[in-house]
């Protein structure tokens, strides 16, 4: 069964029509030429013939336009002259540079060009006035067929065009592109993405250079051009444009020579050593107009070119004329271009690394599958079409999937604004998705043809939810999933069992001390729940981990058990052998981890009779999913609960005024509580739940995914809280409360001993921080954040405006400070940390790698600085400063007491005043640019 969408098993037959692929307008290329040729008679297509319609979408807007055929307007004309190139192709007078530089992307490859025109005509003796070509659509590769007429004005084409006048195949090729889209005038504004998948059936991504910080990251800068590189070797087609801004007027021409809103075709990706100086990275582009290039570095008439050796000018073909193509550096090349659309060919050549594509058509229904997107969670998971994948190789995999609609320009409509999101489901998971699992990523929602997401996935069993915008929207999809092995994509159809009243949902996380048989290829752990089983993948040695799930819908809560079955993998197809049970692991509300040593007890007694070497270590999270203790109609007012009291499940329960809960309260899903709530002891919050006014939580509170806190909330004693919690106005947080992912603070917040803040954590006004708080990934603080004693900050923190910082604060990697910031006492920095404006810093205060200090920083007592620090505008330094290997000091620098310099580029000067070039940046037209601006620096005398 060949690959669907593969060109290798699309194109295999020597005729010019493949009977095998479906014909637009059900017009056969074959029987027209034939019948043409038979009755010595030129074709007109009368689907889209030489009339107005196949030229306006209303009136026409240019007038005295004359039909003609090729042969008419040159006596030579002939398909193809002296092969084919990019140079082929000229934009007329249409407003679709989208289109033509994609057409001139697919010219530099023979072999893709060859699938769009297929071999085999041209002008002569065989003439009929017909010609073929080939575009993918919605999943299928269509035929299209049309006459030669083409528009003229005063017997020149209007259109796209070549540079030699009797050379038609671009011509041509545009009239069928236009005969799908319905006229000429409907290419007018397109998607460069669009026509290259339509061209290729590939994959096509649109990077956005800026919002994906690859202008600024050097490390994601080194990736994407070597993503690009490889790209090009293996025939991708690759464009660039520079994003219009609303002050900005459509296709202006910018001061570097370049066009705002126009899309240039990447025709080279390159990179060579070039003397005296070093590896150049360069990026050759072709304006679809055939002129206005580049008029910076590398440009045509630079005098670097004449640093290559003449072999390397040869091997880049350089041509100094004005015909649209221009070489420029991949820095340049960032600087200017805010985005890139890189369409990948998938299994066009067998050396290159092949992908499994699977494919599944599906349709927004109204009423039954049109929920819309996750905003609307009524109807998200409930009223859409869940698509099931798995990942099964023990490294992780990429895997690229692109979500298509339907074409709409003949219908002359706009598309629908589509998306999706991938969520990991248990492993052995069969049923449509009821609650919300580990959400792994979502797309934008764009009104564009596709949408696509490229992922690293470990092993697992994942959900694919593509959905509309907005509920209630119809319409049809394509979904396509491309990945390293067989991920056995399919649509879930199933709810779970109406019977079931709760939800088991168990994690194997390891095996430990294991006695394996010598023939052992590995081991793997058979969970077994009511009489159901679900199996780990196999794993190596004798204590391997896991990290597997299982979800067990359970029927009878009270009686049911969960076993731990661990078994040896035998070689060969010879039985496997059962290593050891764990005891019976029964179910608890909110979570319970075990670790159970094995035995070799029979099925009803697990974990009983003789013991044997091992363990194994499960997590088991139950919940119940029909509530047998809480009514529909939730209580209001003075309510006390004790003891394991559990409110769950779209119940919609709200507390009001002076609840108070106590021992082991498990809370699930859109629960709300108002004024004067009281939580003590292991009190466990989960999805949705709101708190407002003066609420309490007391020891061992769990709170997971989006619980929102507003108004005086105190927690006290080894809180938790995970996902998309969000505190206002004077939350206090006493001991051991741990933070992850996407937590918002505002406003009077306080956080005291050992508070650990993990993934995107926000804090604005007020937050003060005391003793042993902890702040890993993406942390931003704004206005007036105090931080005492033994603060740790990891990657990406940013603080805004008078943050304090008091005895023993470290920071590491990517942190930025901005205005009034204050650092006293033992404060370490490392990598990459930024100072901008009035920060001081006072004793014993150490800087390593990349510390940049921008307008008055004031440094007093023991400063270290180590690798390429540079300071800039009225810094201070007094007392025992030491600086190390490059570091650079501008404007007004002044140094007190006791300053060593030590290492490479410090240069000192004494009582002098001198003239240097410093780069400064002002904005063209929406595109950062760089000047040279003479200053003058005086630096004070320094005593060494």
């Amino acid at each position: 069964m060949p690959l669907p969408g593969s060109f290798k098993n699309v194109f295999k037959k020597k005729d010019i029509s493949d009977p095998s692929i479906l014909k637009y307008k059900n017009q056969d290329y074959n029987a027209i030429k034939e019948e043409c040729l038979s009755k010595g008679e030129l074709w007109t297509d009368p689907e889209f013939g030489p009339n107005d319609i196949a030229l306006w979408e209303g009136e026409p807007k240019i007038q005295g336009i004359e039909w003609k055929r090729p042969r008419d307007i040159n006596p030579e004309a002939k398909m193809f002259v002296d092969g084919v190139s990019a140079k082929d192709v000229d934009q007329g007078r249409l407003g679709n540079c989208w289109f033509v530089a994609s057409v001139a992307c697919i010219a530099q490859d023979p072999l893709l060009l060859n699938k769009v025109i297929p071999d085999g005509q041209d002008y002569g003796d065989q003439d009929a006035g017909v010609f073929l070509f080939r575009f993918w659509r919605f999943g299928e590769w269509l035929e299209v067929v049309v006459d030669d007429w083409l528009p003229t004005l005063d017997g020149t084409l209007i259109y796209m065009h070549s540079k030699e006048n009797n050379e038609f195949w671009s011509a041509l090729l545009e009239k069928a592109y236009a005969k799908m889209a319905g006229s000429y005038e409907a290419l007018s504004g397109g998607n460069t993405g669009d026509a290259l998948i339509d061209f290729t059936g590939g994959i096509s991504e649109l990077v956005n250079l800026e919002e994906e910080n690859i202008k600024t990251d050097e490390v994601k800068k080194e990736k994407f051009f070597k993503s690009m590189n490889k790209a090009f070797k293996r025939h991708a087609m690759i464009s660039a444009s520079i994003e219009c801004l609303e002050n900005q007027e459509m296709e202006a021409k910018l001061e570097s020579g370049l066009i705002v809103g126009h899309a240039y075709g990447v025709s080279r990706v390159y990179e060579l050593d070039v003397p005296s100086h070093g590896i150049c990275r360069l990026i050759k582009l072709r304006n679809p107009w055939g002129q206005k290039e580049w008029q910076g570095d590398w440009r045509d008439d630079d005098p670097k070119w004449a640093q290559l050796t003449d072999d390397q000018r040869r091997e880049l073909d350089l041509t100094i004329e004005d015909d649209g193509e221009f070489w420029m550096s991949f820095d340049d090349y960032l600087s200017i271009f805010t985005h890139t659309t890189i369409c990948r060919v998938v299994n066009l050549n067998p050396n290159d690394e092949q992908w499994v594509l699977e494919e599944r058509k599906g349709r927004w229904a109204k009423g039954t599958s049109d929920g819309g997107c996750v905003n609307f969670k009524d109807t998200f998971l409930s009223k859409n079409h869940h698509y099931q994948f798995e990942i099964l190789e023990e490294d992780d995999e990429t895997v690229q999937i692109m979500l298509c609609q339907k074409d709409v320009r003949i219908y002359d409509t706009t598309n629908i604004t589509i998306g999706f999101s991938v969520f990991k489901v248990a492993d052995n998971n069969k049923y449509r998705m009821t609650r919300f699992t580990k959400h792994i990523a979502s797309t934008k929602y764009l009104n564009t043809r596709q949408v696509f997401k490229r992922l690293e996935l470990e092993v697992g069993t994942y959900v694919i939810v593509p959905t509309t915008f907005k509920p209630e929207t119809e319409g049809e999809f394509l979904l396509r999933l491309f990945s390293e092995d067989q991920a056995n994509l399919k649509l879930l159809e199933k709810e779970p069992s109406s019977n079931a009243l709760g939800t088991a949902d168990v994690e194997v996380v390891k095996c430990d001390g294991l006695e394996l048989p010598a023939d052992a290829t590995g081991v793997y752990v058979a969970l077994v729940c009511e009489n159901r089983m679900a199996k780990t993948p196999v794993k190596q040695g004798a204590s391997p981990e896991f990290n597997c799930k299982a979800a067990f819908h359970i029927k009878a809560p009270e009686k049911a058990t969960v076993v731990a079955q661990v078994y040896a993998k035998s070689a060969d197809g010879a039985k496997d052998v059962l290593l050891g049970r764990s005891l019976n692991l029964p179910l608890k509300e909110g979570g319970k981890m075990y670790t159970s040593q094995l035995g070799t007890g029979d099925k009803s007694k697990a974990g009983t009779g003789q013991q044997v070497p091992g363990t194994v270590k499960v997590i088991i999270r139950y919940r119940t999913t029909k509530n047998l203790f809480i009514s529909k109609k939730c209580p209001n007012f003075n309510c006390n609960f004790t003891d394991n009291c559990n409110f769950t499940d779209n119940f919609n329960c709200n507390f009001t005024d002076n609840c108070n809960f106590t021992d082991n309260c498990n809370f699930t899903e859109n629960c709300n509580f108002t004024e004067n709530c009281n939580f003590t002891e292991n009190c466990n919050f989960t999805e949705n739940c709101n708190f407002t006014e003066n609420c309490n939580f007391t020891e061992n509170c769990n709170i997971t995914e989006n619980c929102n806190f507003t108004e005086n909330c105190n927690f006290t004693d080894n809180c938790n809280f995970t996902d998309n919690c969000n505190f206002t106005d004077n939350c206090n947080f006493t001991e051991n409360c741990n933070f992850t992912e996407n937590c918002n603070f505002s406003e009077n917040c306080n956080f005291t001993e050992n508070c650990n803040f993990t993934e995107n954590c926000n804090f604005t006004e007020n937050c003060n921080f005391t003793d042993n708080c902890n702040f890993t990934d993406n942390c931003n603080f704004t206005e007036n954040c105090n931080f005492t004693e033994n603060c740790n900050f990891t990657e990406n923190c940013n603080f805004t405006e008078n943050c304090n910082f008091t005895e023993n604060c470290n920071f590491t990697e990517n942190c930025n400070f901005t205005e009034n910031c204050n650092f006293t006492d033992n404060c370490n920095f490392t990598e990459n940390c930024n100072f901008t404006d009035n920060c001081n810093f006072t004793e014993n205060c150490n800087f390593t790698e990349n510390s940049n200090f921008t307008e008055n920083c004031n440094f007093t007592d023991n400063c270290n600085y180590t690798d390429n620090c540079n300071f800039t505008e009225n810094c201070n330094f007094t007392e025992n400063c030491n600086f190390t290997d490059n570091c650079n000091f501008t404007d007004n620098c002044n140094f007190t007491e006791n300053c060593n310099f030590t290492g490479n580029d410090i240069e000192l000067l004494v009582g002098t005043r001198r003239a240097s070039t410093t780069q400064r940046t002002k904005t063209i037209g929406g595109v950062v640019t760089t000047t040279n601006q003479r200053t003058d620096k005086l630096t004070d005398n320094l005593t060494t």
